[in-house]
């Protein structure tokens, strides 16, 4: 039935119309007879009838106007207010639009147009005075206000599906009404007692990516760059299974696998022959009913070394660390050789402070100018040992002998190690990252601990490091910059907003997002590999069946719906249309 407002303006409108019609109705026309003996016989038989005259033309306008509002209101299927009451009384409805209910069943429909198509049928279903609540387990809707059956519908046809992680039972407060609960069971929900609960679940064939990772082939255990892509076969049947991975400059390969039900598979990828950059992940198989989990992205990254120059009068200990690194193309030179303008992706600083700092992120061992007498061990020192720097750096049994002045501290420093008198180790984030060590490495034990490499690897890898993410979920995204483009994989520019420093979009996965900063560009894939998502016969229902209390399978059908009617409102104006028909040629109403 449509909405009663939009349905009383139709008819409001239909009658205003032939309110117009009878009122620039031509007059008859003029005849003109020469006979007077037929004028006063003409005008004697009007005179005596004027009245009835008048009614025949009102009866007209009335059948008319029953007419159209007949066929209006039967236009909007109206139901027949009776004094029993309906089976379905008021009611609360949740609906789960977990990702899952995106997968499609055998006629061609999702498991959510088939759950949106079940609450429809309850609703319609209801009797014209009861009251709903459409709720949604991914809390698109948070409103706990109940509203008539035609406010509900329109809350209905407004919630989509959400591929989130976050998806749980709504918090709802204890009402007397009935309460549905429709879902495919495949998304863990703890669901309350005394809910009745809908199945959609029906069972289907999928195959999906459920993860991805790249290796940059840069360390010493990998010689050259792979890619790992899990496949998971989330079907009650084996599956047959192609993997194909696609880059630039039109390279590609492919690869065929036999997947048992249930089961995940790890393909590892040669990606030496690829350029740098983006590459398309697909899997490909018969009768797959969950296509959002058959394409994915990932970045091969550059092939090429980080460049890392050292300016320094001479320290061995350093040049020994970063000459073992195999990531690293490594250089030496001289304090006053230092050029700013010289070409190189980090610079590290001993003892040294140029009067020009270089724009590219830098590593300063400050100069120690004060002895530390009473420290001994700096192990109690308050340590960020979260931070990507400090990751797997042990600092228990540093010994420190002098540390360097406090002076160096600014309101944007972020101590990493130490405290505000004594900082020992701290970071800074403005237009480029930097690290400065406050204690000498003579003095101290630090270049002969185990942690020492791992602290210059860590430091070189987070000041290089982009700040946009290596890959994100679909949903929210916050890139941390206020001046990004982002442009989806077909070249679009995607709508963002900008808050405090932060540009904030939505991604749509699977997709891959260019983000520009300046001259600067890079590639963030948006995946859906999610196991829990594959995994579409994973229910805990039945297929096509009702379990809970009290479910009906004649609560879903038509036949709840009182007599129809439009059907009784559309006869009746017919009857009336050949009842105009009649009373017109019988010269009754004219």
């Amino acid at each position: 039935m449509a909405n009663p407002g939009l349905v009383t303006g139709l008819a409001v409108a239909s009658l205003l119309i032939i309110a117009i019609l009878y009122w620039i109705k031509p007059p008859p026309p003029t005849v003109i007879v020469s006979s007077s003996i037929l004028w006063t016989r003409l005008m004697r038989e009007r005179k005596r009838s004027s009245i009835l005259d008048k009614l025949r033309r009102l009866l007209s306008i009335l059948i008319a106007c029953i007419i159209a509002v007949f066929i209006v209101a039967a236009s909007g299927g109206p139901e027949l207010i009776s004094s029993e009451e309906s089976e379905i009384k008021n009611a609360t409805i949740v609906m789960d639009n977990s990702g899952t209910m995106a997968t499609l069943t055998r006629d061609g429909s999702t498991r959510w147009e088939h759950a949106v198509e079940v609450a429809r049928e309850i609703l319609m279903g209801s009797h014209p005075s009861a009251e709903f609540l459409i709720l949604d387990t991914s809390g698109q809707i948070v409103s706990r206000v109940a509203n008539t059956k035609w406010k509900a519908l329109e809350e209905l046809e407004k919630l989509s599906i959400s591929f989130g992680d976050n998806v749980q039972y709504p918090v709802l407060r204890s009402r007397d009404a009935r309460l549905v609960f429709i879902s495919d069971g495949v998304s863990s929900i703890a669901v309350p007692a005394m809910t009745e609960t809908i199945s959609v679940f029906e069972p289907a064939e999928n195959v999906g990516i459920t993860s991805l990772t790249v290796s940059s082939g840069l360390s010493e255990s990998a010689s050259a760059p792979r890619g790992f892509v899990q496949v998971t076969n989330g079907s009650l049947n084996v599956k047959e299974v192609v993997i194909g991975v696609s880059g630039l400059g039109g390279k590609n390969t492919r690869e065929s696998l036999t997947l048992k039900p249930d089961s995940s598979v790890t393909s590892v990828v040669d990606l030496t022959e690829f350029q740098d950059g983006p590459l398309r992940v697909s899997v490909t198989s018969v009768r797959d009913a969950f296509p959002k989990d058959d394409l994915a992205y990932m970045v091969k990254p550059l092939s090429s070394k980080s460049k890392v120059t050292l300016v320094t009068s001479g320290n061995v200990y350093l040049e020994s660390a970063l000459e073992a690194m195999s990531n690293v193309e490594f250089s030496v030179i001289e304090t006053e050789s230092y050029d700013p303008m010289d070409v190189t992706d980090v610079y590290i600083f001993d003892r040294f402070k140029p009067e020009i700092p270089p724009s590219v992120p830098t590593l300063e061992f400050l100069i120690a100018e004060q002895s530390s007498q009473d420290i001994v061990s700096v192990g109690s020192f308050r340590s960020l040992g979260d931070h990507p720097v400090l990751r797997g750096v042990t600092l228990s049994d540093l010994r420190i002998e002098k540390v360097s002045s406090p002076s160096f501290i600014t309101d944007d420093s972020e101590i990493l190690w130490g405290d505000i008198e004594t900082p020992l180790l701290i970071a800074k984030i403005l237009d480029k990252k930097s690290v400065q060590v406050g204690f000498s490495l003579e003095g101290s034990n630090f270049p002969l601990q185990p942690a020492f490499p791992i602290f210059l690897a860590n430091t070189i890898d987070w000041m290089l490091e982009s700040n946009v993410p290596a890959f994100v979920k679909q949903g929210r995204v916050v890139i941390p910059t206020d001046n990004a483009l982002i442009l989806d994989l077909d070249g679009n520019s995607i709508e963002a907003n900008v808050f405090d420093g932060h540009t904030i979009f939505h991604a749509i996965a699977p997709n891959l997002y260019s983000i520009r900063q300046g001259s600067d560009r890079s590639w963030m894939p948006a995946n859906l590999t999610n196991y829990n998502y594959t995994l579409v016969n994973k229910s805990r229902l039945n297929s096509g069946a009702f379990s809970g209390v009290g479910i009906k399978s004649d609560d879903r059908l038509n036949e709840q719906i009182k007599p129809n009617l439009w059907s009784l409102l559309v006869s009746i104006s017919l009857l009336l249309v050949a009842l105009e028909w009649f009373t017109y040629h019988r010269r009754i109403t004219v």
